[in-house]
């Protein structure tokens, strides 16, 4: 029985690879999902994610009591994994769909990757509906 895992690596080669991690805070509005569906499509990337979080925003006006921090607001936490090779490509073009730089566009970095397989999707795994950014019309 042939699976995903087994299809994905190449006979002789090592099944890990030297990668980076880009990590990416963007605001809670539909971002996160339009960007890990243009890496899919776009870049051929499938290892990324997103999760919940609560964050402030740094460059947000906020008025708060003396000693206490603003309240905070749900962002998305994005994480993807990518080859040495094409990390610093990804970066820039995940800085630019997110608007990362831009008021409220939210904050990115890179680093090394402790360890990352490679794997392929099967080829029946229907993709999700398209999504849009909410106030992107």
């Amino acid at each position: 029985m042939n699976t995903a895992g087994e299809n994905s690596v190449k006979p002789g080669a090592s099944p890990f690879l030297t990668s980076r991690k880009i990590t990416c805070v963007v605001p809670d509005d539909g971002t996160d999902r339009l960007l890990i569906q243009s890496l899919r499509e776009e870049k051929g990337v499938l290892t990324a994610t997103s999760k919940p979080c609560r964050g402030i925003g740094i460059l947000r006006h906020s008025l708060t009591k003396h000693g206490r921090l603003p309240e905070s607001e749900l962002v998305r936490l994005v994480d993807v994994i990518a080859p040495d090779a094409e990390a610093f490509e990804l970066f820039d073009f995940i800085h630019e769909l997110a608007g990362v730089g831009k008021l409220g566009g939210g904050v990115m970095w890179l680093g090394p990757a402790l360890t990352a397989t490679r794997y392929t999707l099967p080829g029946n795994v229907p993709d999700e509906a398209s999504h849009t950014m909410r106030g992107s019309d």
